[in-house]
């Protein structure tokens, strides 16, 4: 099992401000989709509940401490609403601490050949507690400082180093996307250049 994060930050470290993103970047998204796909996401319980409904394709591991208000909470009963009571059943799964979501992951890829390389995706408690826990961080850092109420932790680079860093421009709006890994654990990692190539942001000079 592969434990990896990703984020997206302005320049100040801030990821969101009530629940909403200060910035508009479509390529990260797309970057973030491409990234994620047929992946274990493990995330907090806010985090899932600024989404419309569950990712395509992902099983979503959330860390909550009050599994029954989650459950009686407006997102939930949304869902329910809506009909989607079985891909509920079949894409979510409820845990009380990273240690529980970390266990969930073995067993998924175990029993249902989830991919190795489980994401971390927020939001910045999940971060904060897992940081020191991955080998990898795809980082999109968004060139512009903005008011927030949800941050990235700091990076220690004594430990982490920045492998790879690709500038883009969309909109007006400058942005890196950054590779940065655990220094005993470096090596290329091929999905990071797939999918910036298949969205037009990396182009290498020899194919």
């Amino acid at each position: 099992m592969n434990l990896s994060l990703i984020a997206a930050c302005s320049r100040n470290k801030v990821l969101g401000f009530k629940g909403e993103i200060p910035w508009q970047a479509p390529t990260d998204l797309k970057f973030f989709k491409l990234i994620t796909q047929n992946k274990i996401l493990i995330m907090g319980r806010k985090t899932l509940e600024s989404l419309p409904f569950l990712l395509k394709g992902r099983l979503h591991i959330v860390v909550t401490q009050n599994k029954e208000q989650f459950l009686k909470g407006e997102w939930y009963q949304g869902q329910l609403a809506k009909g989607h009571l079985e891909l509920l059943n079949k894409y979510l799964r409820l845990v009380t601490s990273v240690a529980e979501a970390l266990n969930i992951s073995r067993e998924s890829i175990a029993t249902d050949n989830w991919p190795s390389e489980i994401m971390v995706v927020g939001g910045g408690q999940i971060y904060k507690e897992m940081i020191d826990l991955v080998d990898l961080i795809y980082l999109t850092q968004i060139d512009m400082e903005c008011q927030g109420d949800a941050y990235f932790p700091e990076v220690d680079f004594t430990k982490w180093e920045v492998t790879e860093s690709i500038s883009y421009k969309e909109a007006g709006l400058k942005m890196n996307f950054q590779l940065i890994e655990k220094k005993q654990a470096s090596s290329q990692n091929q999905d990071f250049y797939a999918a910036l190539k298949t969205l037009g942001v990396y182009r290498p000079a020899i194919e």
